[in-house]
């Protein structure tokens, strides 16, 4: 369990990930606006979490924020797959694994073994995604490819936290 002020910094950070995200929906291009949906979803699950001090409510909302990071994952991989022109198939493969993923979550949550998974999870979620993508990637669409792996070096950095 992190302690309070710990708690207060997460949720304050993510709250600013949420100004950032409707400022995106607001102005943003059409593809920018579908990436500020999925992430504000996580960001709104984690400030909730983080914000909590009711035990059974923190909970609840620590499985919400975990099936979100994973939507997350999942969903920003299927907005960089259809830029890149992926195909039906990569799409089908991203939502399908996504959705694995999210049962998974809500099958395991709470048990000892889904706690000693979970990190291992969102990596193994994060190399799938980057393994898709990276086979998508031509040599013109360079700039893509160094957001997403900066969205990925982000996340990574962030699960030490």
């Amino acid at each position: 369990m992190r302690n309070s002020s710990e708690e207060k910094w997460n949720s304050i950070t993510h709250a600013v990930g949420i100004g950032i995200c409707l400022a995106a929906l607001w102005e943003g291009a059409m593809i920018t606006r579908a990436l500020s949906a999925v992430l504000l979803l996580t960001y709104f699950f984690s400030v909730l979490y983080h914000a909590s001090e009711k035990e059974s409510i923190k909970d609840i909302m620590r499985m919400l924020d975990i099936i979100s990071i994973q939507l997350s994952i999942y969903g920003t991989s299927i907005l960089y797959a259809i830029l890149l022109d992926g195909g039906f198939w990569s799409y089908l493969l991203l939502a399908f694994l996504g959705t694995v993923s999210v049962q998974y979550i809500v099958a395991g949550y709470g048990k000892e073994s889904f706690e000693k998974c979970l990190v291992p999870l969102c990596v193994f979620s994060g190399a799938i995604c980057l393994t898709v993508i990276l086979s998508l990637v031509e040599k013109n669409t360079c700039t893509l490819l160094y957001y997403f792996l900066v969205g990925c070096a982000t996340y990574l950095v962030g699960l030490v936290f």
